[in-house]
């Protein structure tokens, strides 16, 4: 009987198969096969309305809270402009402005800064007030780094340009309101000014320049608490998704704290690796699709289903398979090459 020739990916899909063979093997180079009992735990749960190639995933199972990012704000200051700022200060914020520029030690002759005290710096046309914002990346660890956006508020100022951020600017959950009550702050702001590089003469005056970034300026206070809560609660099915967690993603020497914690029947708690502090929403995505039976006898007939489905919607497809192709391991290996058109 003739062999039946493996169905040929077209050249684009080939081109991802290819870059996907050697990230399998270097994801899954320290993943360890843990002793996870099959029975019934490859099914999902019965909610579950995916692709039928992604039943058994962790994903199948439940969904993620927390996983999308959190607005932070807060009010600061901007110094160093080149007389383009504004000695208005909004009556709520006055006493508070004091008050930061004190607790940060502005305006002290035991700290030498006595020339920048609070109404001097105030009444410079060098200084403005500011609103600063920002989003944190869902899983972001205490110290992750992400953009702010740094907004003049006053009727008179025209241009951050040369401009930054006076002290560490405190951000909350309860951004800009201005009540200015007080909730613990998750980040802090600081760092120098980037305006938009605006060519025209006749946007000069616009809002562009009363806009700013801080590239990389805002620094995590604390960590971001991400939490999986499973469709049906069932603590073996809470335990194994740990554990399947903790063997793929192992925390490392510098972490406190497991990958996953099964906290209850129906709640794992997610602590982001420090190594994936730069990308946790690639690490969330991964164990989404990572599935539950880590055997090599479940791997090879699954990576082959995927490899289907990828055939028959290579563009609706490529991103979820590609994901689950990863959690896989090098197991799937012998089976793609099938699949890669030279």
């Amino acid at each position: 009987m003739m062999k039946q020739r493996p169905l040929m990916l077209t050249r684009r899909t080939g081109s991802l198969l290819c870059l996907l063979l050697l990230t399998l093997c270097i994801v899954a180079c320290a993943s360890t096969e843990s002793d996870y009992e099959s029975q019934g735990a490859n099914e999902a749960a019965n909610t579950f309305s995916g692709p039928k190639y992604l039943r058994g995933s962790i994903g199948s199972y439940g969904a993620f809270l927390n996983n999308q990012p959190r607005y932070v704000g807060g009010y600061g200051m901007v110094v160093d402009l080149n007389g383009t700022g504004s000695n208005e200060v909004p009556g709520f914020l006055r006493q508070w402005l004091v008050n930061e520029m004190l607790q940060n030690n502005l305006g002290s002759v035991a700290f030498g800064t006595e020339r920048f005290g609070p109404e001097r710096v105030m009444a410079d046309l060098g200084s403005s007030v500011v609103a600063v914002e920002g989003l944190i990346p869902p899983g972001a660890v205490r110290g992750s780094k992400f953009d702010v956006l740094v907004t003049m508020i006053d009727q008179t100022s025209t241009s951050m340009a040369g401009g930054r951020l006076f002290w560490p600017t405190r951000m909350s959950i309860t951004g800009l309101d201005q009540s200015l009550i007080f909730t613990e702050p998750q980040a802090a702001a600081y760092g120098e000014l980037f305006v938009n590089p605006v060519t025209d003469a006749a946007e000069a005056g616009t809002e562009f320049l009363r806009r700013a970034v801080v590239v990389n300026g805002g620094t995590v206070l604390q960590s971001q608490m991400v939490q999986f809560v499973l469709n049906q609660p069932s603590y073996r099915i809470s335990n194994a998704i740990a554990e399947r967690i903790n063997a793929r993603f192992e925390a490392g020497d510098r972490d406190n704290l497991k990958t996953a914690v099964a906290k209850t029947d129906g709640l794992i708690e997610i602590n982001v690796p420090k190594r994936f502090s730069s990308q946790p929403a690639k690490l969330l995505e991964l164990i989404e699709h990572l599935y539950l039976d880590p055997s090599p006898a479940f791997i090879k007939p699954q990576a082959e289903a995927l490899a289907q489905a990828l055939v028959a919607e290579p563009k609706e497809r490529a991103d979820a398979v590609a994901l689950a192709w990863k959690g896989l391991g090098p197991n799937a290996v012998p089976v793609l090459r099938n699949y890669y058109e030279s």
